[in-house]
């Protein structure tokens, strides 16, 4: 469930189990909607919040002994290797994404189906991708890595409206502030995928399903792609191991 936060001082406005109507001005602190209504103590700060939902994830997924949780609120949690590749029988796909230094920014641009810049090489469009450094497992499993993962992520797309101003004769009921509007992105938009050997073959999640390896893994990866024509805003992911 969304936690709302006021972006220009960071102050926690409210733990909601909806969107706000409008976004404008603050951002979300994203956990997964199986933790219900995450409770906010009055005068707590982000860094209280997050550590909260990190406890959340082992509480909840009993099953599970730690997370990586990732809320992509900073410049400190862009852990994206810009230099990776995804495997796709077209011809290796290249990061296509949005990188952001603050909360709500980073996400996977749509597929690049405007001409006359919409083909590659080889003369395909090209989805958005979005893919992760290799994350290392094995140094918080003191080295025997894991078999078994859970991943979870939340996504969304933003839409903007535009103030309308009563106009005498034309519009003279009409007065709607702007405003900045996120929805759910649906999941055939965003398709996830883990890598188990840095990035040299993939397999597709779905959120909150368990994954298991052949034997137990070290090194891991996510990619997101983005097939849809509309950007995708990832707002946070875990990882339970």
């Amino acid at each position: 469930m969304p936690i709302v936060a006021e972006r220009v001082s960071d102050r926690i406005l409210e733990s909601s189990s909806t969107f706000p109507v409008d976004m404008k001005g603050r951002y979300l602190i994203s956990a997964p909607s199986s933790f219900g209504t995450v409770p906010i103590a009055t005068g707590e700060g982000v860094s209280e919040v997050l550590t909260r939902i990190e406890g959340l994830f082992t509480s909840v997924y009993a099953g599970y002994t730690g997370v990586v949780y990732n809320p992509l609120l900073s410049s400190a949690d862009d852990i994206f290797d810009s230099t990776a590749s995804f495997p796709d029988p077209n011809g290796a796909l290249s990061e296509r994404a949005i990188r952001g230094d603050s909360p709500n920014l980073f996400g996977v641009q749509a597929l690049n189906d405007s001409p006359p810049n919409n083909l590659d090489a080889v003369g395909y469009s090209d989805p958005g991708m979005l893919i992760t450094d290799e994350i290392d497992i094995g140094a918080l499993t003191n080295g025997i890595g894991t078999q078994n993962v859970l991943v979870w992520w939340q996504a969304v797309t933003k839409d903007f409206t535009y103030d309308k101003s009563p106009i005498q004769g034309l519009r003279e009921d009409v007065n709607d502030p702007a405003r900045l509007i996120y929805t759910e992105a649906d999941p055939s938009l965003l398709k996830v995928y883990i890598s188990a050997d840095n990035g040299g073959s993939y397999s597709e999640l779905t959120n909150l399903y368990p994954h298991s390896f052949n034997v137990p893994e070290t090194g891991i990866r996510l990619a997101f792609r983005n097939d849809g024509l509309q950007d995708v805003y990832i707002l946070a992911y875990g990882i339970m191991y």
